[in-house]
């Protein structure tokens, strides 16, 4: 699952990105009814903050009346590490983020490559390497207008 940024040339506002975050782990949790164990992010994903997980707060799942069905409402936000060592057990849940250099992490090349064969499709039309990824694994997000660092 991705979204693409339309950056045309200029810096993304920091709450674009946490925003792109929480959309596509509701994105996880409402396809596939989980979330992920652990998020590993590039160290400057986040500015350099040491953010140390991204907690599920104010969680309430109510089952409708005529038991065919529930809703379930939440909210995420990111903690960093000195509220998350004080608080932790009054997160309803938290998914731990690994802070790693891309150089040295297996797991950010393979989001690179994928990400890469995603920005030749889509800013230069070429399908050669969607296409071969697409064998393996599927593809699927769309674009998205973001707001800019002002």
């Amino acid at each position: 699952m991705f979204r693409a940024f339309k950056k045309e040339g200029k810096d993304i506002d920091i709450s674009e990105k946490n925003r792109l975050l929480h959309d596509l782990l509701i994105e996880s949790l409402v396809n596939k009814k989980l979330l992920p164990k652990k998020i590993i992010a590039d160290k400057d994903y986040f500015k350099n903050k040491k953010i140390a997980c991204l907690a599920v707060k104010d969680y309430i799942e109510e089952i409708y009346p005529n038991g065919k069905g529930s809703h379930s409402s939440y909210r995420f936000d990111l903690i960093e590490e000195d509220e998350y060592n004080k608080n932790k057990e009054n997160f309803d849940l938290s998914i731990v983020i690994k802070h790693e250099n891309s150089k040295n992490s297996m797991e950010l090349q393979a989001a690179d490559l994928i990400s890469g064969a995603i920005f030749q499709e889509l800013e230069h039309n070429n399908k050669e390497y969607t296409n071969t990824i697409g064998k393996y694994i599927e593809i699927r997000g769309g674009i998205i207008k973001p707001v800019y660092v002002r």
